[in-house]
């Protein structure tokens, strides 16, 4: 079994896929590095991050209480789009939010930019509740 994934894989040459889609997602994933609560955004294949600050000058975070990235995953999650949470406390062990963004190697352009969409609406739904 596992031999036939790698056989697929490699005939329907995926991994060189992932990285061209994943390059795609990310050039269209940067300019919501505008969003106002929007830190920064990075990514690599098809593993994107985004990072989500209180104020974007200084790179302060949300206080942990606001729940931000849980609001976003949630948001996300509502519209039909999976993104995990990110290990919590980036910063001092508590304080910190940021998201990973991962769809599987079959993913569609079409899906992927339902992805971007979806990611967009949730940062800015929860944002205009945190204020911003």
């Amino acid at each position: 079994m596992a031999l036939a994934v790698q056989d697929y894989v490699a005939q329907h040459e995926l991994v060189p896929r992932c990285a061209r889609l994943g390059e795609w997602m990310l050039e269209r994933m940067k300019p919501l590095g505008e969003l106002p609560i929007v830190g920064e955004v990075r990514g690599k294949g098809l593993l994107l991050g985004m990072e989500f600050v209180a104020d974007k000058e200084t790179r302060a975070p949300f206080d942990p209480a606001q729940g931000v990235t849980a609001r976003i995953v949630e948001r996300a999650f509502a519209k039909g789009v999976l993104v995990m949470p990110g290990a919590p406390g980036l910063i001092e062990g508590v304080k910190g939010d940021h998201i990973a963004i991962s769809p599987p190697f079959t993913v569609s352009e079409a899906q992927a930019e339902e992805i971007v969409r979806v990611v967009q609406e949730a940062i800015t739904e929860v944002g205009a509740e945190v204020g911003y």
